[in-house]
């Protein structure tokens, strides 16, 4: 097993080579991988022939996979495998979509925020590409965070910020939940939401990060709703500036396996082609404690 550095000059990401995720994994592998992921938030395995099957024996071995609370109407979810889901640019009826603006995908988040105990680990199996991408861009909120002065860090360590599915985005501009299969009844998940601490730290290594995304955060608890928005577009424009992002260019056979907890990503532009990702979302325990 091989761990380079996807780039120099930034604190995220790596690949892992001379792995087959489809085989058996020895304990001493799955340590490493979990090893090298908390330390550099985002992994990149290439060649991979990825079942679904293998996808999520995959993700058992780094902790409990599953979509959380999934909306009853999601037309996402793999048919057999409820742990994957299935993300395309074609519509589940085998139409291009007729909506072309951007989606919540297309901003800076990290997955299920406004849920109360969102999962700490994804990843994204490729299974058809367009060949003008999009790409995919992580940004290090644990970095971001070390990068700010220590008067200021424990100022934002007081602060808890409000997040909600359906987000703050403009509907004008944007496409936002909920998604819903054509004529499905509203179930109403478009209003789950949840407060978390605006620094959260890891639930393995306890190492503080940032936690707040473009299209989720709302507010921050006690502020003036305008004070709180401008909070929130601060520290974004200070995470994007201490250059710590990684730009994924897919390619046929990558998988991708990032700390939920201690990263933000999205896409490079809006999806204008078939493309079909298998995602999977990962819980993880506390159990089992590492160092930063």
């Amino acid at each position: 097993m091989r761990l380079t550095p996807c780039s120099s000059g930034t604190t995220i990401g790596a690949e892992i080579g001379d792995l087959d995720l489809s085989g058996e994994l020895s304990d001493a592998d799955v340590s490493a991988i979990r090893e090298a992921l908390f330390r550099h938030h985002v992994l990149l395995f290439r060649d991979q022939v990825l079942t679904p099957e293998a996808q999520v024996r995959f993700a058992r071995r780094l902790g409990k996979p599953g979509a959380p609370e999934p909306s009853a109407g999601l037309v996402s979810h793999h048919g057999s495998y409820p742990e994957i889901q299935r993300l395309s640019f074609i519509r589940s009826d085998g139409r291009p979509p007729t909506d072309r603006r951007p989606s919540q995908a297309d901003s800076w988040h990290t997955d299920y925020a406004y849920l109360p105990k969102p999962p700490a680990l994804a990843m994204l199996a490729a299974v058809e590409l367009p060949a003008d991408g999009p790409d995919t861009l992580y940004l290090d909120m644990r970095a971001a965070y070390a990068a700010l002065p220590p008067v200021r860090r424990a100022e934002l360590e007081r602060l808890h910020a409000r997040h909600i599915q359906k987000g703050p985005l403009d509907p004008a501009i944007y496409q936002l939940p909920p998604y819903r299969r054509d004529g499905a009844p509203d179930d109403g998940s478009a209003e789950r939401n949840a407060v978390h601490p605006l620094v959260r730290r890891h639930p393995v290594t306890d190492v503080p990060a940032l936690y707040l995304a473009e299209c989720y955060t709302v507010g921050i608890e006690g502020m003036a709703s305008a004070d709180g928005r401008a909070l929130i577009a601060e520290l974004y424009r200070h995470a994007k500036a201490t250059g710590s992002i990684y730009r994924h260019q897919w390619q046929p056979g990558d998988c991708l396996l990032w700390d939920n907890t201690a990263c933000n990503h999205r896409r490079s532009k809006p999806m204008d082609a078939p493309r079909v990702m298998h995602r999977v979302t990962i819980a993880l325990d506390q159990s089992s404690r590492t160092s930063g």
